[in-house]
């Protein structure tokens, strides 16, 4: 079984301000969400239900096969292949609100 071990993490360093908005996340959050449905979530969510949020509308892809999603458009590209729906897999969100 092949594993990712933590010194195979991406590490980065960003400048934020206050009122800044982070959210860190697993690929089965953005191989099912696209950016824009991930920024509609975030102007119409409330802060504390963003992650549940995010979290439900990615788990809501994975089984539907009438949905586009950016793992279909990556898996064309990559295999000149169809894909069909959402991507099952871990799904994992963390939002947080910088002060």
């Amino acid at each position: 079984m092949c594993q990712d071990q933590p010194h195979h993490a991406d590490a980065y360093t960003l400048d934020v301000q206050p009122g800044d908005i982070l959210i860190a996340a697993t690929d089965g959050v953005f191989d099912n969400l696209f950016n824009y449905e991930i920024l509609q979530m975030i102007q119409q969510t409330h802060f504390p239900e963003l992650a549940k949020r995010i979290v439900e509308a990615a788990k809501a892809k994975v089984n539907c096969q009438n949905v586009t999603t950016p793992y279909q458009r990556k898996y064309k590209r990559a295999y000149n292949c169809v894909w069909e729906g959402g991507k099952d897999d871990d799904i994992t969100c963390v939002v947080t609100l910088v002060h």
